[in-house]
C-alpha cells in the first residue's frame, strides 16, 4: 500500500531531520570557533 509507505517515511523523516540539524548545528558552531578564533 502506498499509505504505508507514506507511513514509513514520515517516521524516517521525523527521526532523521532532528538529528540533521543537530549535527549541522554542531558543525555550524564548530566552524564559527576556529573563524573566531583566527
Amino acid at each position: 500500500m502506498v499509505s504505508d509507505r507514506l507511513e514509513q517515511v514520515h517516521e524516517e523523516w521525523a527521526f532523521g531531520v532532528p538529528r540533521l540539524v543537530l549535527a549541522l548545528r554542531m558543525v555550524a558552531g564548530n566552524l564559527w570557533q576556529v573563524a573566531s578564533q583566527q
